[in-house]
């Protein structure tokens, strides 16, 4: 054992060194994050933007799988990217929308079981960003993951739709920002 001095203590890691543990992604100057936590694996993060036209319609993406819910587009965030970056780059590839981020209207946590999953599914906490179009055309360039897009008045929204998008269409439309909150999934739509 090396020389303590008198007073001082030196304690073991609370968890042995390994490699698989230890080791650091980068990705960018400012990204050094581990390459693996066993205790995060219950959270997952993503990304889901308001879009709307001149007249003040939203866009809606329907999935191509499951429930075939109508939702806002959205995507997930990459390892060390940032949820700007990844909401810009999400849209674009599955709408052809360019986009510039206008503000976050706020995070929201979908959370709860849904009868129909194998097993538990873990918490999803969504960045939810208001976006203004740039550029491109709004069509379905990720047919594995959505069906159909639309414009929609936010007052007359296709069905079956997400619980996500309820709540944050409520929020956005009535100008709301920065808005935290829990969003309980449900097993099947009404």
């Amino acid at each position: 054992m090396p020389n303590v001095p008198a007073g001082r203590r030196t304690l073991a890691p609370a968890h042995p060194a390994r490699t698989d543990r230890n080791r650091t992604a980068t990705n960018g100057p400012r990204c050094t994050i581990p390459a693996y936590h066993p205790e995060m694996d219950s959270l997952t993060s993503a990304v889901a933007a308001v879009v709307t036209d001149p007249g003040g319609r939203v866009l809606l993406c329907q999935q191509s799988q499951g429930h075939r819910l109508w939702g806002l587009p959205s995507g997930r965030i990459q390892r060390c990217e940032h949820p700007a970056h990844a909401v810009t780059r999400d849209l674009q590839a599955a709408t052809g929308l360019h986009v510039d981020v206008v503000d976050l209207v706020g995070l929201y946590r979908l959370t709860g079981p849904a009868d129909d999953a194998d097993g538990p599914l873990p918490d999803v906490v969504v960045h939810v960003f208001r976006a203004r179009i740039v550029g491109g055309e709004a069509s379905v360039n990720a047919p594995d993951m959505i069906r159909r897009i639309g414009w929609y008045d936010p007052v007359d929204l296709p069905e079956p739709r997400t619980p996500t998008v309820r709540r944050v269409l409520a929020d956005a439309t009535a100008g709301r920002s920065g808005v935290v909150a829990d969003v309980h999934r449900h097993a099947a739509p009404a």
